[in-house]
């Protein structure tokens, strides 16, 4: 693979001025974090980048999804918007047959991510806890951090702890630079168009866990009760990452910390401090709680993208049912971050025009 000039340009700088790997890494996670703060970040789920392939190919499921795809170009062309994508995203798409196809939403996403994408899921809460285990955030949590820093490549939404690797690599460092650049040059277009993609199951997932949740059936007598084990439960399973993004054990102090949020009976603490696990865990408890409803794969799909787009991002464009979901008043998740849910095409077409520079 090629660097790109831009590339190439940047690379020479920091050849030139003798940084080190870890300088280098600074001035990287500086770069992101200019991208990420200088336009609107709107997060779009599977659905909506089905629709938009299918309308840049002339063929729409409705004639309104061309007219979103023009003002998203318009606004991204403008320098007002841009589309970063997630973890899920590439899974969700990976998973479909038609490569043609995965390449066609893949090149939407080059078009329109500003080269940037969240961190994946796991990566994401052992940085939202090992902020939130620092004595700068603990008492306001990570959320107002976190937000603005959690972003890295496409390629490192696919391949988790890449930049952790080539930091324990013996290579000298000029080496490793080298190789970091050459690697983030790959696009989501060289990642879904790739015939022998790995699947990810969902289904098996969903399993999984209606099996475990089935053996405390019983135990649970109130939606607040289910929120509460899955919280809990889905914050211990983190412990080794929180000592591995800490670079150390995780000291008796930091525990009694940690251990002081997630009991704490304040929605708005507990989302601050943990804006990824809080989400994830009150969606599933609304369908744990729901005795009629069976956790399906499209389910985990649902809490993976909600939980990755309201903590995030400005906007989220969404399905009907997941939409409705997330919007529940119980759960306050637009007052507690801000993010703008829509399903229906006319209210996004009224938010995208909403952004648009009045024309004097």
């Amino acid at each position: 693979m090629e660097l790109t000039q831009a590339r190439k340009e940047f690379l020479a700088k920091i050849q030139a001025s003798g940084l080190n790997l870890d300088q280098y890494l600074h001035c990287r996670k500086a770069a992101f974090y200019k991208k990420a703060i200088s336009r609107v970040r709107i997060y779009l789920d599977t659905k909506y980048w089905i629709y938009l392939r299918d309308a840049l190919k002339g063929s729409p499921q409705k004639a309104v999804h061309t007219d979103i795809l023009n003002l998203i170009f318009e606004l991204y062309d403008s320098g007002i918007i841009q589309i970063p994508v997630s973890d899920v995203n590439i899974m969700e798409v990976s998973n479909q047959s038609d490569i043609s196809g995965r390449s066609s939403i893949g090149s939407l996403m080059d078009r329109l991510s500003n080269g940037l994408a969240l961190l994946p899921y796991r990566e994401r809460v052992g940085y939202e806890i090992s902020v939130t285990a620092s004595d700068d955030y603990l008492l306001e949590g990570c959320l107002p951090f976190v937000r603005n820093h959690a972003w890295v490549s496409p390629i490192e939404a696919f391949v988790p702890d890449l930049t952790e690797f080539h930091e324990k690599n013996i290579l000298p460092d000029p080496y490793k630079i080298s190789y970091l650049e050459m690697v983030s040059e790959t696009t989501a277009k060289d990642i879904l168009e790739k015939e022998n993609q790995p699947g990810f199951d969902f289904e098996e997932s969903a399993k999984r866990i209606r099996t475990d949740s089935k053996l405390n059936e019983k135990d649970i007598t109130s939606f607040d009760e289910a929120f509460e084990i899955e919280f809990i439960g889905s914050l211990s399973e983190f412990q080794d990452d929180i000592a591995r993004h800490m670079n150390k054990k995780i000291s008796d102090d930091v525990v009694i910390k940690l251990k002081s949020v997630q009991k704490g009976n304040k929605a708005i603490k507990r989302a601050r401090h943990f804006p990824t696990t809080y989400i994830f865990s009150i969606l599933h408890a609304s369908v744990r709680w729901d005795k009629q409803r069976l956790l399906s794969a499209n389910d985990i799909v649902d809490m993976y993208h909600a939980s990755a787009a309201i903590p995030y991002y400005d906007a989220f464009f969404t399905e009907n049912a997941l939409a409705a979901l997330s919007l529940t008043p119980k759960f306050k998740l637009v007052p507690i971050f801000g993010c703008k849910i829509m399903s229906k095409e006319s209210d996004i077409i009224d938010y995208l025009n909403s952004l648009r520079p009045i024309q004097l």
